[in-house]
């Protein structure tokens, strides 16, 4: 995905939607872009927030662990929503 290509799905999202465009595209400069498989883990509970996602296609699960060991859905996100923050 080129950067002019990011710069547009940035700012087709409610988050960045707003933002004057020479932000956007300086954003979109420095983002990049990477898939994930299903059920695949970004990041656990306690990690360092390094990154700001923002879903393209598809949906993430927000999950936290219960003490009896099952996974809780806290949020399902789909695209051009946020997490990471």
């Amino acid at each position: 995905m080129s950067a002019k290509q990011i710069s547009a799905f940035l700012r087709d999202t409610p988050v960045f939607g707003k933002v004057p465009a020479g932000e956007v595209e300086a954003l979109a400069g420095l983002a990049t872009q990477h898939a994930h498989w299903t059920r695949e883990y970004i990041f656990m509970e306690g990690d360092a927030s390094r990154w700001l996602y923002v879903v393209k296609s598809g949906h993430v699960k927000i999950v936290r662990h219960s003490r009896t060991g099952k996974d809780v859905v806290l949020e399902l996100l789909g695209p051009g929503e946020i997490f990471g923050d």
